[in-house]
């Protein structure tokens, strides 16, 4: 497995302290949109911010199937971290998040799966191969406007034009080739009659106001799963993180404590 590819940023941490912790980002987003978490659940851990391939200052691969993003992921935590440690996924990030601990599942203490899905409806799945080819054949302006929408609440693109402006220059830059065979994988994801055989304790957090990956898609995902709780997040869309830092890192602190006490 290529595990030279991904661009990584470790902040300075302290020594000897929680399980390691790896965050993976949105579909057309990077790893410094992770910048509200990193800054907290580092301080008492190793944490792991990669930008997917394609993707931030990641090198390209021409295979953008979920599973082997999710085994491309797994040797870089077998030869990177070299320990089981937590994987925190966000929508399409936490896709491959459910897939590493499938297929990896002695690399996976703990799975924390935000604004994400086990499956889609076909209608779902017609819906992104008509996104992924309207992108290839037109380029990213026509989605980015469209796209705010679906991962910022209203309320929020009111109060803080200062992110979805950053925001929408960021999908403005999106190569659109990388974009279109995204969303051909995104379409083709389907973990939900593998969930059951999880056994690590999972926390799904999902947006009350998400659009995209609703609260009844994650109440599937956290049924599904033998030891997972669900949290809905108030005031909060499809980018939770981003939307609701501190209650995002309040659920993800609180989970991440019980963890490491287990272990000490």
């Amino acid at each position: 497995m290529k595990t030279d590819i991904f661009s990584v940023y470790t902040p300075p941490r302290q020594v000897g302290a929680g399980i390691p912790l790896i965050l993976l980002h949105a579909v057309g987003l990077d790893l410094t949109w992770w910048r509200d978490q990193i800054g907290v659940l580092s301080n008492d851990r190793a944490v792991w911010a990669l930008d997917l391939p394609g993707h931030g200052r990641s090198g390209d691969t021409s295979d953008y199937d979920i599973a082997t993003l999710s085994d491309e992921i797994a040797a870089f935590i077998g030869s990177e971290v070299a320990t089981r440690c937590v994987v925190c996924g966000l929508s399409v990030g936490g896709m491959i998040a459910q897939q590493i601990a499938i297929r990896h599942p002695s690399l996976i203490e703990r799975l924390i799966l935000i604004n994400t899905a086990s499956r889609f409806s076909q209608n779902a799945q017609n819906l992104m191969i008509e996104r992924a080819n309207s992108v290839a054949a037109n380029g990213m302006q026509h989605l980015v406007q469209p796209t705010i929408e679906r991962w910022f609440n209203a309320d929020f693109r009111k109060h803080r034009p200062d992110i979805v402006e950053s925001c929408r220059r960021h999908l403005s830059q999106i190569d659109p080739e990388t974009h279109g065979r995204m969303w051909r994988a995104i379409a083709r994801h389907n973990t939900y009659s593998d969930l059951v055989k999880l056994q690590q304790p999972t926390l799904v957090l999902v947006g009350e106001d998400d659009t995209s990956t609703t609260p009844s898609v994650a109440r599937e995902i956290a049924d599904a799963i033998p030891h997972a709780r669900l949290r809905v997040l108030s005031g909060a869309s499809h980018l939770s993180p981003i939307e609701a830092p501190d209650a995002v890192n309040k659920e993800i602190t609180e989970f991440l404590a019980f963890s490491d006490a287990e272990h000490q």
